[in-house]
C-alpha cells in the first residue's frame, strides 16, 4: 500500500530503555489514509482522515475520533 491508500496512527510512550509501551492504535488501516498528525497546544491530538470517502479534520479526545 502507498500511503495514500492506506495508514495507521498509534499512540504510545517510550520506555527508558528506548522501548516501546502501551501502544493504542488510533484511526487508519488498510482502506483509510491518516496524514498530518498533530498536538495542539492544550495537549489535543488533530488529524486529517479520508475514513468517509472525503478528506476531514479529526479531534482525538475522550478515547474517541471526533470530525470537525
Amino acid at each position: 500500500n502507498m500511503p495514500w491508500d492506506g495508514s495507521e496512527l498509534w499512540l504510545g510512550e517510550l520506555g527508558t530503555d528506548g522501548s516501546l509501551l502501551h501502544e493504542k492504535h488510533i484511526a487508519g488501516g488498510s482502506n483509510e489514509s491518516i496524514f498530518q498528525p498533530e498536538w495542539s497546544p492544550a495537549g489535543v491530538l488533530h488529524f486529517v482522515s479520508d475514513r468517509t470517502g472525503w478528506w476531514n479534520l479529526y479531534r482525538w479526545r475522550d478515547e474517541s475520533a471526533t470530525p470537525l
